[in-house]
């Protein structure tokens, strides 16, 4: 039986040594996706071929979404922070926060929104350079995202073959 005197033990992402690594995490990969975006802008003055007919720096301003889905700047630029905040409180909600995997997810899926909104913020537009020769242009927020979101819905089925 517990005592009721003893203190509660905080949530291992709550440590001050846990949240910190957290905190570096994002910090790194929100800034090297603004790094990327500043090269790219400095930089890239044409197109920059690494392997030929397949992969290619090249600059492209997106005033679009996801897959240069057309919607109004000004509409994303506002949207993007509560549709965030939400999608974050969601995955919480659902997953918790306490995995490890879950944590990283959470991670990339809020640096590369707000990597890319931030772009928004200073260009009107997103910064693209990493070109595939199959794929649309994109940047490393892009590539978090993506990533986050499939680790997400691995987690999920996990969760829900659990249950």
């Amino acid at each position: 039986m517990k005592n009721s005197t003893q203190p509660t033990k905080k949530p291992n992402w709550l440590q001050p040594r846990h949240l910190t690594m957290l905190i570096f995490v994002y910090d790194l990969l929100l800034g090297a996706d603004l790094l990327t975006k500043f090269f790219a802008h400095t930089q890239l003055k044409e197109e920059l071929v690494i392997i030929p007919g397949t992969l290619a720096l090249k600059l492209i301003q997106n005033p679009n979404i996801a897959f240069s889905l057309p919607v109004p700047g000004y509409l994303i630029t506002a949207a993007t922070p509560l549709i965030l905040g939400l999608v974050i409180w969601m995955i919480v909600q659902t997953l918790g926060f306490r995995k490890t995997p879950v944590q990283i997810a959470t991670l990339l899926i809020a640096a590369g929104g707000i990597g890319n909104w931030v772009d928004r913020i200073i260009n009107a537009s997103v910064t693209d350079f990493i070109d595939f020769s199959f794929w649309p242009t994109f940047n490393l927020a892009d590539s978090y995202l993506t990533i986050g979101v499939a680790m997400l819905l691995f987690l999920s089925r996990k969760v829900t073959k659990a249950e």
